[in-house]
């Protein structure tokens, strides 16, 4: 699995957690990331190297089966170029992967995860 890594508590009082992975055509699925209780989530891609590969947001409850999401337009959660997706689906686990690994693909998707603005301290 591609490595993650999640950086918890910043936004002025710790209201945002920011999800980090490292996709590769030689590993291409994402470390799974929880917190559904923080349900705004907005997901970038920035100067990565595509090959032709695809991007894909899923999640699952089980944390092993798992389906793809959709924006909060109703469409496919996923990218094939640098981009942002605004994720409104929030199951117990997501995670990202390339669904089609291109050729050299090597990309960095980035998640910011928001708390509910009841839940701000």
């Amino acid at each position: 699995m591609a490595s993650g890594t999640l950086i918890q508590g910043f936004g002025g009082d710790d209201v945002c957690l920011l999800a980090n992975w490292a996709l590769t055509t030689a590993d291409p699925i994402g470390t799974a990331v929880q917190h559904p209780q923080w349900h705004d989530r907005v997901l970038s891609v920035g100067g990565g190297t595509w090959g032709g590969a695809t991007m894909v947001v899923e999640g699952g409850n089980d944390g092993v089966n798992y389906a793809a999401l959709k924006d909060v337009y109703g469409n496919a959660a996923q990218l094939t170029a640098d981009g942002i997706i605004h994720i409104q689906m929030v199951p117990q686990f997501m995670r990202v992967r390339l669904s089609v690994v291109g050729v050299g693909a090597s990309i960095a998707p980035k998640m910011l995860i928001r708390r509910p603005t009841d839940l701000r301290v």
